[in-house]
């Protein structure tokens, strides 16, 4: 907060309608549920909002009280990634952890010239773009690398 400007924008449902104003996408975090301060509105139910997705292009947060809207499952990239033993584990059933002390999740990482994904086989809450991604085969830590998008 110190060095980065804040730049306010819009807060908005998945379809578009405005919802309030943010102060700063950086403020905010995929998942976030709490400090959002958008509650009360007409039409809408009183449960919690959760934010979605940080359209930077045109600076909007976008929020849901789908809290299921914000599981992952498919296609996850991934970038700088080091590999311990050296030689990249494609096309096997590994495991991948995206946050300190949370479930291990069933992925394939796929590889595709030279970039690589992860294929989730399970979904998983809130994974997001710049998050670390810890790859496992059993026990064994193989290796890991940073999100670069997911779809």
């Amino acid at each position: 907060k110190k060095y980065i400007k804040n730049n306010h924008g819009n807060i908005c449902d998945q379809d578009g309608y405005i919802l309030g104003e943010h102060n700063g996408l950086f403020n905010y975090t995929i998942g976030q549920r709490k400090g959002i301060k958008i509650g009360g509105h007409k039409n809408y139910s009183e449960k919690p909002w959760f934010v979605l997705k940080k359209d930077m292009n045109n600076n909007k947060l976008i929020v849901s009280q789908d809290e299921c809207a914000l599981v992952s499952s498919g296609k996850v990239g991934l970038e700088s990634i080091n590999w311990i033993q050296g030689q990249p584990i494609i096309n096997k059933n590994l495991k991948a952890r995206f946050r300190h002390g949370g479930k291990l999740i069933s992925i394939t990482i796929i590889q595709d010239n030279d970039k690589y994904y992860m294929d989730m086989l399970e979904g998983e809450r809130a994974v997001t773009p710049g998050q670390s991604a810890v790859l496992y085969n059993e026990d064994e830590c193989i290796g890991g690398g940073i999100i670069s998008y997911v779809c």
